[in-house]
């Protein structure tokens, strides 16, 4: 067996992968992953050896975007204690604290309002603990738009989302037509105030979202999402990875599947391609 494929070798990725989450310089990080296996035994190891030695340690997707995924499936599920964790680590990986923030707000249109208020009470609790963390109060408001000017704002970020080239009055009829009032607020507010502030990148919006989905079951819902996060500057290979990383919070079953309709849509991209 070659010494990149021992056991060694990936426990010591994984504790280099720890110290990065934990950056405490005074942690005995072999000791402490000892104390966790002691009292918890195999699922303990695993956590090091698999989630952070074999997973987290790939480089498919970097650091930051593996923070990303994990803070929002966390939020998604609920998992405040791990939460927690992760929202350190995902300072620690380069995801500043408006973009934690902007996070949150996304996934209001995604989890819901009350799963997203809990990770951001999770969020700012440990903020305000935090010594090197600027956070200015009282926050900026959001920016109070007309009825008019979120659709307007909506259905751009809609047409980029879908790939269509509709005017602006077709998309927030077709809208309507199919979902009515359900319809124009996706357009008017989860578009026209969400998905159009600039705090968080289109590309990070879309990774975040597909972590979301996949956390919440809604494979189907990747049908829009996958084309959207490839148009948006994610690579098929940096999707697949996002599905791999979820494997370690969702599970296999709901890794699989997101991973099988993963396969079906970018068959069917391709096939489009091949007959133009």
């Amino acid at each position: 067996m070659s010494e990149e494929g021992s056991h060694p070798s990936r426990h010591q990725r994984g504790l280099d992968v720890y110290r990065t989450i934990r950056s405490d310089p005074s942690l005995d990080l072999e000791q402490t992953a000892q104390g966790m296996a002691s009292m918890m035994g195999p699922i303990a190891a695993f956590s090091i050896d698999h989630v952070l030695g074999d997973i987290w340690s790939r480089p498919g997707l970097a650091r930051r975007d593996r923070s990303l995924v994990s803070v929002t499936a966390l939020t998604c599920l609920g998992c405040q204690v791990e939460l927690r964790t992760h929202l350190a680590g995902a300072l620690h990986h380069g995801v500043a604290v408006d973009e934690i923030e902007e996070l949150m707000l996304h996934l209001c249109g995604y989890a819901g309002y009350p799963r997203a208020l809990d990770g951001m009470r999770t969020a700012m609790a440990l903020f305000t603990e935090r010594e090197d963390v600027e956070r200015p109060l009282p926050r900026p408001s959001a920016e109070a738009k007309s009825d008019a000017q979120r659709r307007q704002d909506g259905a751009q970020a809609f047409k980029q989302v879908m790939g269509w080239e509709a005017p602006t009055d077709v998309v927030v009829r077709i809208m309507e037509e199919r979902l009515g009032a359900l319809g124009d607020f996706a357009i008017q507010h989860l578009m026209g105030e969400i998905w159009s502030r600039p705090q968080l990148s289109r590309r990070d919006r879309s990774l975040v979202t597909l972590a979301a989905l996949i956390s919440l079951g809604k494979a189907t819902e990747l049908r829009v999402h996958i084309p959207a996060a490839l148009r948006h500057g994610m690579s098929r290979e940096e999707v697949d990875e996002v599905i791999l990383q979820l494997s370690l919070y969702l599970g296999y079953p709901t890794a699989v599947e997101a991973k099988n309709m993963s396969r079906e849509i970018l068959a069917t991209l391709d096939a489009q391609d091949a007959s133009e």
